[in-house]
C-alpha cells in the first residue's frame, strides 16, 4: 500500500477525519447548466416543499437558512429545458 493510503488511514484511525468522498465533475456527467432557486414559502409548507425538491434528480443540494429567503435549491441539468421543474410540492 502507498504512503498516502497509510497517512489517510492514520487520520481516520485518530478520528481527525471521518472518511473521503469522490466529487463528480458535473460537466463530465453531462450536466452543463445550473441555476439557484431562491425560495420563500409559508413556514407551514416549508417541510413539504423541501421534501418535494429533495425527491427531484435535478436538485443535488438544498440550503435552508433564515433571512429574506427560507432556502436555496441548486438545480442542475443537461440543458436549459432540463432545468424546468414542473412541480415540487
Amino acid at each position: 500500500m502507498s504512503t498516502v493510503w497509510f497517512r489517510f488511514k492514520r487520520l481516520v484511525d485518530r478520528e481527525m477525519t471521518r472518511g473521503a468522498v469522490a466529487l463528480v465533475n458535473p460537466k463530465a456527467a453531462g450536466l452543463n447548466e445550473s441555476t439557484a432557486l431562491f425560495i420563500k414559502v409559508s413556514a407551514l409548507k416549508l417541510d413539504d416543499v423541501l421534501r418535494g425538491l429533495c425527491s427531484l434528480k435535478q436538485v443535488p443540494q438544498i440550503y435552508q437558512f433564515t433571512g429574506d429567503y427560507d432556502a436555496i435549491a441548486i438545480v442542475m441539468g443537461r440543458d436549459v429545458d432540463d432545468l424546468n421543474i414542473k412541480s415540487a410540492a
